[in-house]
């Protein structure tokens, strides 16, 4: 489908008024009835035929094409109904019939005018015949040039839109060896990269770990060492109890026979300070154990 240039649609006006003229001035010199007038201007009237009505060139759907044909039937539909309604004032003409009694000079005049009626509508239908022939032979080139150029131009535009889509599907899709090559030694070296920072952190971790124990071990130690402080110093106090127990005995029994107060006095008073001393001594011996660690 194509688009009719301005020539050809002023050209086939042209004709069809020619056409409309033609059949009115037969109608009337011949005397045509008014429904064969009207038949024979439908038939001769080309209108808008499917081919010449102008379309989208070739974007146009199928649904846009039946909806354009459908209003195009409705637009000849009603311009046949007003030429009908237009041709029906027309008063349909009576054929005279020279008399055989009177002057036969009317019949003579009244067939010269008949037959140059017919021939001027002949002419005129001729020369419209041969405007819309020209108008559509020049017209034809042009459009179908303009057709083709347009029928390029999308094709043109469908291979390199396809081009492009295969060129990224390609691009997105393969990969030439040389490249696999490349990603394969990219991997190969941040998989080396990552051994060696856990090498690396590995010995970073245990030295920390091991400060930490050795803390601990030395914490533990010094608790050990006091704890082994505090028992000495308990041996010790136990020592000086049971020898001021004895040395208390061993008084007692020496001072049994004498059974003098004096006596037995200045022996509690010598076993006190006795055990003074031996508080004394074990306090100084407590405290030398606390101050030096035992081995």
């Amino acid at each position: 489908m194509h688009r009719m240039s301005p020539a050809a649609v002023a050209a086939v006006a042209a004709s069809s008024a020619a056409a409309v003229a033609a059949a009115v001035a037969a109608a009337v010199v011949f005397g045509i009835s008014n429904d064969s007038l009207i038949s024979s201007i439908d038939a001769q009237s080309p209108g808008v035929s499917a081919e010449e009505t102008p379309h989208a060139a070739a974007d146009v759907s199928p649904l846009q094409q039946q909806q354009q044909q459908q209003q195009q039937r409705q637009e000849q539909q009603q311009q046949q109904r007003k030429r009908r309604q237009h041709l029906g004032a027309v008063p349909t003409a009576k054929k005279e019939t020279p008399c055989s009694t009177g002057d036969t000079s009317s019949g003579d005049s009244s067939s010269k005018e008949v037959s140059a009626a017919a021939a001027a509508a002949a002419a005129a239908a001729a020369a419209a015949a041969a405007a819309t022939a020209d108008a559509a032979a020049d017209d034809a080139p042009e459009t179908a040039a303009t057709a083709a150029a347009a029928a390029v131009r999308e094709t043109k535009a469908e291979t390199r839109d396809a081009a492009a889509a295969a060129a990224a599907a390609t691009q997105q899709t393969r990969f030439s060896p040389k490249q696999q090559q490349q990603q394969q030694q990219q991997q190969q070296q941040q998989q080396q990269e990552q051994q060696q920072q856990q090498q690396q952190q590995q010995p970073r971790v245990c030295h920390k770990a091991a400060a930490e124990e050795t803390q601990i071990l030395q914490q533990q130690e010094k608790c050990l060492q006091l704890t082994a402080n505090s028992l000495l110093l308990l041996l010790l106090l136990l020592r000086l109890q049971q020898q001021q127990k004895q040395e208390h005995q061993l008084l007692l029994q020496l001072l049994q026979p004498l059974g003098d107060p004096d006596a037995i006095q200045a022996a509690a008073a010598a076993a006190a300070a006795a055990a003074a001393t031996a508080a004394t001594a074990a306090a100084t011996a407590a405290a030398e154990a606390l101050k030096t660690p035992s081995g």
